[in-house]
């Protein structure tokens, strides 16, 4: 797929959430999410609460992660996002879920529109 045309980030919607966090005995807390997820595809996992995914099953996609602060997500949540894919390659106009490894998989009933697959880098554009 050529990259002389891209739509990402047309029509882009945010939305904050909080992120996951697991206290220890200790009382220390870590956050599910860091700066380093940056780029992967998310769900909600609770009331205005995202986290990673659990039992290799696959959630309705929120929409990719943009900025972790501490507790605190930005999640692009409207227009077209660049996601990766994962073994299985999206056709265009399919629907997609997000799975345990942060990345889209092909699903009739997921959210979204395929509009452009690079199987280089094995990332799709959606719009959601």
């Amino acid at each position: 797929m050529s990259r002389s045309i891209t739509n990402n980030g047309t029509g882009a919607l945010y939305g904050t959430f909080k992120i996951k966090a697991v206290r220890h005995k200790s009382g220390s807390v870590t956050y599910l999410f860091s700066a380093e997820d940056v780029g992967i595809a998310v769900a909600l996992i609770g009331n205005n609460e995202i986290g990673p995914i659990k039992d290799l099953k696959l959630y309705q996609l929120l929409g990719r992660l943009e900025h972790v602060q501490d507790d605190i997500a930005t999640v692009q949540i409207g227009g077209v996002v660049r996601l990766p894919y994962d073994s299985i390659t999206p056709e265009l106009g399919d629907g997609v879920l997000a799975n345990s490894n942060g990345k889209v998989h092909t699903a009739s009933q997921g959210r979204g529109m395929v509009l452009a697959v690079d199987t280089k880098s094995k990332h799709c554009d959606i719009l959601i």
